[in-house]
């Protein structure tokens, strides 16, 4: 469940924001507004401990109603389904997926260590080329796959912002999965993935659909669609498999759309992940969203009605005459095609914020 994402992620991430122990979540498809904080005097470690303990408890009682904190002597929680705190115009969407199977209990140490290893390792290649997969081969316990993905919009995301996202991806993974077979990190620019089964070309399909709560006209929507198709196409023909575009509607509604596919994929496979993921975006009825994605281990289709990417690229135009009548569209490749062997927002406050909002 998402509240149970934010809540994870917040008991994760607060111990290490150091000075202030202090993290907030938002979330810009769910009513989920979340912060933690620990005294300063605790050790990670401790803070870590009394923030779990909280939500251990939160689990067997209320973390599903709509609104409720938590207050100890040394740390707090507090979940609201409307705005206390401002979030950022920038806001970084974290998504993730852990399998249900752990790894075995006698095996464990063995299989977190060679978790460790793929994550470190895909980090410190992806970079270079904003793609990278890799395998772990470990006759006791079995090999272990991993591949991480950055978005491939070069004016936006420069190198260090990729290394940056890798790393948050990586250490979050490691935190939330370290027990699990298999798991995927979706950050706004970066993918990270791990699992102790093959999964180079091979499509996953276990793709998520998620979709704002705001609506938008049938105008905007038809545009959308027909822009998202178009970009889809264009992600299947480029050597990168990723592709973007803007779509301009009747009533001068700007849908921005990106499609991307893990570049392990065949062309082939690229397609069917993304044509799996239009059909779900239809079929959940998210189409008349203002703001949309399809997620899975393979590949990403994204719209917002806001610039997410930065274009850089020479653009093909959507005719006039597709569905909804609106004005022109066009999409374009991501970057070059290189190919080489990731919904919450954390953001710091000063402390004496925190306090505000907790004696609201």
């Amino acid at each position: 469940m998402e509240i149970e994402q934010v809540m994870s992620a917040l008991v994760e991430e607060a111990p290490f924001r150091r000075p202030l122990m202090f993290a907030s979540n938002a979330s810009d498809l769910y009513p989920i507004f979340a912060i933690a904080q620990c005294t300063s005097d605790l050790t990670p470690d401790s803070c870590h401990g009394c923030l779990t303990s909280i939500l251990n408890f939160m689990q067997t009682c209320c973390l599903h109603q709509r609104g409720w904190r938590y207050l100890s002597q040394s740390c707090w929680i507090r979940y609201e389904a409307t705005p206390f705190f401002s979030v950022p115009s920038k806001t970084e969407i974290i998504r993730s997926r852990c399998s249900a199977d752990d790894f075995p209990a006698a095996l464990l140490a063995s299989e977190q260590s060679n978790l460790l290893t793929v994550v470190a390792e895909l980090e410190s290649n992806a970079n270079s080329s904003g793609f990278y997969n890799t395998t772990i081969r470990d006759q006791r316990v079995g090999d272990l796959f991993g591949l991480a993905l950055c978005r491939e919009d070069p004016a936006a995301l420069p190198s260090s912002a990729c290394a940056g996202c890798l790393h948050r991806a990586r250490t979050a993974i490691a935190g939330e999965c370290t027990k699990k077979t298999q798991g995927i990190m979706w950050y706004d620019d970066c993918l990270l993935r791990y699992s102790n089964q093959t999964i180079f070309n091979v499509v996953d399909s276990e793709g998520r659909t998620f979709c704002s709560g705001d609506s938008v006209s049938s105008d905007t929507a038809n545009i959308t669609i027909t822009g998202a198709g178009a970009v889809v196409e264009a992600a299947v023909g480029n050597a990168s498999l990723f592709a973007s575009g803007t779509y301009t509607s009747r009533n001068a509604n700007t849908s921005y759309v990106t499609a991307q596919c893990t570049r392990d994929l065949s062309r082939h496979n690229c397609q069917r992940c993304l044509g799996d993921g239009m059909n779900r975006i239809m079929t959940d009825n998210c189409t008349q969203r203002r703001g949309w994605q399809f997620l899975s281990g393979s590949c990403m289709i994204r719209y917002e009605a806001y610039p997410f990417f930065t274009q850089t690229a020479p653009t093909t135009t959507i005719p006039r005459g597709g569905p909804g009548g609106g004005g022109g569209g066009n999409s374009s490749p991501g970057g070059g095609g290189r190919r080489s062997s990731n919904v919450k927002v954390i953001a710091i406050f000063l402390p004496i914020v925190a306090v505000l909002f907790l004696g609201s």
